[in-house]
Formats: structure tokens, sequence, C-alpha cells
């Protein structure tokens, strides 16, 4: 039964889409989803109460269509244009939004926020012009050649000498909006992602994650395959750069909503690498909420519906280990899926954030858009959460049309086990915890 309030959801297709529905209708909110897809492209629209069939990019015509349709809140997915878009509509509307576009526009071009971060203290990798490597010596090799404004790592290449920049550099543009790119030095290491939360003008740290990244295919950019929380580097991390980091974001009048960063961590110590003024892909508001006891997705509800929410203060557990991992798919289109009704049922999945589902064509695209779902994790030990992934792997199914199993995961423990790959040095350190006793 509607409360009489009115939720107007910017994107059908994009993660998170369903969920606010979802929630916002458990809030008793009307829902209208608008973008330029047919209903049943768009799997949001098939959720809401209204369908409105405007582009996203088209602030001008939705504006005129929520004064005629009058709405009290925005909000979107996780994709980087519409936040933006949710920002510049809400402003021009007079209606409240966590965020500003400059904010959004600021987050996405990734020499923007590496400024930030210089200003601040933080380190970053060293940036090279497009000057600086024709003359570059091998030993600076290798390189990492991306998109300056780009998202879901596409258009990222890995450069091992000079003839390979031509060919990343081509790349890298291609997906960027505005056409630039970031030329940097490649670090080897593993990631981790330091999550915040904003409210009532107040930054806290809500946690940290180690990820583990892979590639599909001798081609595809390294993308998420594993991410463990608490992070095994959490205290380094607080010690050394947290004060800094919230300083950074509050500098950057961040007053309101989600934040997560992306940083490498080397023997040196971590190099900030990008962030996001937004839930992360894989809907990281669940771990925030698990581990730190701060719905982010209530919080960010409440301010754009004009709710006045109260003061949260974050509560850390300790007693158990969060995993969100990846699954993946094959090229095809999608016919059938099974196993996953009894894997929401699994006491041990905190989430499932589907990404593709039946009648979707998957494309070599080597990248993030090849992941079928975030299954979040929540167990007791590393050793409890790798018997839940060969389990999962074991009954999940992901049938094409012609009855071929489109199913992987890009962390598939049986493959450590029997010597094909290695394991992250992060989840050796937390096996070995347990079999000592020690967190």
């Amino acid at each position: 039964m509607h409360n009489g309030m009115t939720l107007l959801v910017l994107g059908g297709k994009p993660i998170g889409s369903c969920e606010l529905v979802e929630y916002a209708h458990s809030r008793g909110a009307r829902v209208i989803v608008a973008d330029y897809l047919p209903k049943e492209d768009s799997p949001a629209k098939l959720l809401a109460d209204e369908c409105w069939d405007i582009s996203t990019a088209d602030v001008e015509l939705l504006a005129s269509k929520c004064e005629t349709s009058p709405v009290d809140g925005i909000l979107t997915g996780v994709h980087e244009f519409n936040v933006a878009m949710m920002a510049k509509l809400s402003s021009i509307l007079n209606l409240p939004c966590y965020c500003t576009e400059d904010q959004q526009l600021l987050c996405i071009n990734k020499r923007s926020f590496k400024e930030r971060c210089m200003q601040a203290g933080i380190p970053v990798a060293q940036e090279f012009s497009i000057e600086d490597i024709k003359g570059i010596s091998q030993d600076r090799f290798p390189l990492a050649v991306k998109p300056k404004d780009g998202s879901g790592s596409r258009g990222f290449s890995k450069c091992l000498t000079t003839e390979d920049l031509p060919a990343a550099l081509k790349k890298a543009a291609e997906h960027s909006a505005s056409n630039s790119v970031l030329i940097e030095e490649f670090i080897e290491a593993e990631a981790v992602i330091v999550h915040y939360t904003a409210h009532r003008g107040h930054v806290m740290y809500s946690g940290m994650a180690d990820k583990h990244s892979e590639k599909i295919g001798s081609d595809g950019s390294p993308i998420m395959a594993l991410q463990l929380a608490p992070s095994v580097h959490e205290t380094e991390y607080l010690q050394e750069l947290n004060a800094k980091a919230i300083s950074m974001l509050s500098s950057m009048e961040i007053k309101e909503g989600p934040v997560w960063i992306e940083a490498f961590h080397t023997s040196e110590g971590f190099v900030f690498n990008e962030m996001g003024y937004r839930f992360g892909g894989s809907l990281s508001y669940h771990l925030v909420k698990e581990l730190c006891g701060i719905d982010q997705l209530d919080l960010l509800y409440d301010q754009a519906m004009g709710i006045e929410a109260s003061s949260v203060t974050p509560t850390f557990r300790e007693d158990k280990l969060y995993a969100i991992w990846p699954i993946h798919i094959r090229t095809g289109v999608i016919s059938q899926l099974i196993g996953f009704d009894e894997l929401v049922e699994d006491s041990r999945v905190a989430a499932l954030v589907k990404v593709h589902d039946a009648g979707d064509e998957i494309g070599n695209w080597g990248s993030a858009q090849q992941v079928l779902a975030y299954v979040h994790v929540v167990c007791k030990s590393a050793r409890d959460i790798i018997n839940f992934m060969e389990d999962t792997l074991k009954n999940l199914r992901v049938i094409d049309r012609d009855g071929n199993d489109m199913l992987f995961a890009l962390f598939d423990p049986r493959n450590a086990k029997e010597g094909n790959m290695d394991w992250p040095t992060f989840l050796e350190q937390r096996i070995r915890q347990d079999m000592e006793g020690t967190r």
C-alpha cells in the first residue's frame, strides 16, 4: 500500500535499479522508472508502478515530465552517467540529492581525483604524458594505459614494451567519453577497497576489503575475482591514511552518501587508484551493513525523499568474514539458469546481485560485463568461504541455447587446490590465521 510518496529511478537495467524499486516499495513508495529501453529489456520497469520511455540523458524532458507528474525524490543504480544525471535533474527540480553533478564528474575523471589525492598527501601512481613515452626507456615498463574517465576496467591495457602503446592508446580513447587517456606506472600489487559513509556532514570509515583480480582471456582487462573483508591490511591503513582520506573527502564537500576508494597495497604502503561517490558495482552497501552496521541504502533513500534520518555510528563485527565473489559467463545467449533459487536460500548468502538473466546475449568482452552475478557470502572462516564456493560451483548451471554450460568463476578454489592458479596472498593469510586460531 502506497504512502503517498513517489520515487523516480533513472535507468531500469544497470545494477541496483531493481533493488531500488523493491526497497522503495518496501517503504511504501510508488515508483516510476525512466529510460529509453522497451519494458521487456528494462528489468526495473517490469517491477515499477509506472514507466517513462525517456532517456536518462534527456534531463530537460524528464524535468518537464516531473512537473506534470510530480516526484518526491530521484535515485539511480551504480551507472556513473546516470548518477551524474540524477544530480543534474534533482538540481533543476530543487529536489534533495546526496551529491552534485560536479562531484560526480570529479570522481569519474581519474586525473582530477589524483590531483585531489596529491593535495591531501596521499600517494598515487606516477603519470606519463604522450611526450614522455616517446623516448621512454624499457626499464620504466610495464605501463598501465586506461581511459581518463572510464569504468568497469573497460579500455585498460598493460603495456610491456613501446610496441604495445599505440594499440593501447587507441583502445583507451575508444572507451573514454572525452577521448582522453592516462598513462601510468603499472603497480604489481593486490588492491583494497575502502568504504566510507557520509551523513550529516560527517565522513565515517565503514570497512575495508582485500581485492583480487584476474583477466578473462589473454586480451581482457583485470577485473574483480574476489573480495574479502575485513582486509588483512586494515590496521596499517587506519594508521597511515584514514585521516588523510577523510580530510580529502571533506574538502570535496562530501556530506551525504556512500564512497568507495580503490588503492593498491605495496611494500611501501598504499597507492590510491580511483574512487566512486556511489554504491560499488557489486552493491557494496550489503558489505557495509553486515560488517559496519550502517545501512547506506536506508540513508540514501531517506536523503533523496527528504526524510529526516537519525545519526548513525559504525559498529564493527569481528566474528565474521565477508566475501564478494563474482561468477562469470562465457559468450552466448543465456537460455536457462539452474540452482539460483536454492542459492538465495543458503544461510551463508547475504545477497545475490544479478547482472544478467535468461535471454541476455553475452559477448567476448573480457570485462566486468561478463559477470553473471555477485554473490555476497558471510562465514566464520576463510575455509568456510572456500567450501561455500566449491559447493556453489557444483550446483549452479547457466545453459545456452545449444545446451552448453556458460558458467565459470575467475577465482575457482578447485583450480588453486590443483595447482593451476595461486591463492591470493590475503586469502592464504586468512587460511593460516584460521589454522592458528587467530584473526
